[in-house]
């Protein structure tokens, strides 16, 4: 990605940190070039050294690595929610050392085992930038990259459940990109978590009785009935995601699903989004290479 007015003179420009997101006691560092890079605590920050293992520190540092693709994708759904940018989700396979001198950072080795990967295992960011093959990426505004940082939409989605912003972001590119098995499967999983705590909420609101009977009920769409004859607030997901069952079922029981059912599904996932935190996310938009 390339953020900014006018396209850098120079590939180093595309390395300069532009936004910075404060997440979990430590800082998301986000590049000219959209880069996404996580510094590791000082405790981390040596190798782990030759000879017996220190386990401690391997725990530690694998545990780092686990996490840090979370919070990566906090920044991804905010670019998907915010400017309807699908950015393919991180994984911990695509976590590689990087280096940060004077606000600029740069991945700057690869590696891995298995399938050859160029991305993973060439550090391909810095072969585009050597090449230049970064001045034909796409450019999205500055501001973006600022908004996306401040995370207040993905903060309330790890809320319910800290896979939902891996999830919305999957579900944004999976579908530009025309997967769409994998946008309705991931786009369903988010509507129906988002529907499972407003439910939470519901029951905890009752008691006796009552509370006992909405404990039975497990079938979001008897959920979505209840909510809506509780809340008018709820009548546009209660139809979005009544449009978008029919596909929902036929996925389930049948592992079919075509773009229509996929774009539905998006729609209710997006409407479950908006309720959820209060305000309107951006619809999907194709996929190119982007810039800042």
């Amino acid at each position: 990605m390339f953020v900014g007015t006018d396209p850098p003179a120079v590939a180093d420009e595309m390395l300069q940190v532009i936004a910075r997101a404060a997440l979990d006691g430590s800082e998301v560092l986000f590049t000219r070039g959209g880069g996404l890079f996580l510094p590791l605590p000082l405790r981390l920050s040596h190798p782990v050294p030759l000879g017996p293992l220190d386990l401690p520190l391997f725990d530690a540092k694998r545990e780092f690595l686990a996490q840090a693709p979370y919070q990566f994708n906090m920044i991804v759904c905010e670019l998907a929610l915010l400017g309807g940018i699908p950015a393919e989700p991180v994984s911990a396979l695509y976590v590689q050392p990087a280096s940060v001198v004077d606000d600029h950072a740069l991945v700057n080795s690869g590696g891995g085992s298995g399938p050859m990967n160029r991305d993973r295992a060439l550090a391909g960011a810095l072969f585009d930038l050597l090449r230049d093959d970064w001045r034909a990426w796409s450019r999205d505004a500055e501001v973006l990259a600022e908004n996306s940082c401040r995370l207040n939409l993905s903060t309330k989605l790890r809320e319910v459940s800290s896979a939902l912003p891996t999830l919305v972001a999957g579900a944004y590119f999976h579908h530009v990109n025309g997967a769409t098995v994998e946008a309705h499967a991931d786009s369903s999983t988010v509507t129906e978590a988002i529907v499972g705590a407003f439910w939470a909420r519901l029951v905890a609101g009752n008691n006796g009785a009552a509370q006992l009977a909405l404990r039975k009920t497990i079938s979001t769409p008897r959920r979505l009935d209840l909510l809506v004859a509780e809340d008018k607030a709820f009548e546009r997901l209660h139809a979005d995601f009544q449009l978008a069952n029919p596909g929902r079922v036929k996925l389930v029981h049948s592992a079919v699903a075509d773009d229509e059912s996929a774009h539905l599904s998006i729609n209710a996932m997006r409407t479950a989004v908006e309720l959820l935190c209060g305000e309107p996310v951006a619809q999907p938009v194709p996929s190119t290479p982007n810039y800042w």
